[in-house]
Protein backbone atom coordinates (compact mmCIF):
# COMPACT_ATOMS: atom_id res chain seq x y z
CA UNK A 1 0.00 0.00 0.00
CA UNK A 2 2.74 2.46 0.98
CA UNK A 3 4.79 1.54 -2.08
CA UNK A 4 1.94 2.39 -4.47
CA UNK A 5 1.36 5.67 -2.62
CA UNK A 6 5.05 6.57 -2.98
CA UNK A 7 4.97 5.59 -6.65
CA UNK A 8 1.90 7.78 -7.30
CA UNK A 9 3.56 10.69 -5.48
CA UNK A 10 6.75 10.32 -7.53
CA UNK A 11 4.71 9.96 -10.73
CA UNK A 12 2.92 13.26 -10.01
CA UNK A 13 6.19 15.00 -9.13
CA UNK A 14 7.89 13.77 -12.31
CA UNK A 15 4.97 14.84 -14.50
CA UNK A 16 5.21 18.33 -12.99
CA UNK A 17 9.00 18.44 -13.45
CA UNK A 18 8.76 17.27 -17.06
CA UNK A 19 6.00 19.81 -17.76
CA UNK A 20 8.21 22.60 -16.35
CA UNK A 21 11.18 21.50 -18.48
CA UNK A 22 9.01 21.31 -21.62
CA UNK A 23 7.60 24.78 -20.89
CA UNK A 24 11.14 26.19 -20.55
CA UNK A 25 12.20 24.57 -23.85
CA UNK A 26 9.11 25.95 -25.60
CA UNK A 27 9.72 29.43 -24.20
CA UNK A 28 13.36 29.37 -25.37
CA UNK A 29 12.29 28.21 -28.83
CA UNK A 30 9.62 30.91 -28.99
CA UNK A 31 12.21 33.55 -28.04
CA UNK A 32 14.60 32.33 -30.77
CA UNK A 33 11.82 32.38 -33.36
CA UNK A 34 10.78 35.85 -32.19
CA UNK A 35 14.35 37.12 -32.57
CA UNK A 36 14.59 35.64 -36.08
CA UNK A 37 11.34 37.30 -37.16
CA UNK A 38 12.50 40.79 -36.14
Amino acid sequence: MEATLMFELMDKTWSVVIRCLVDKKLMEMAKKVGLKRR
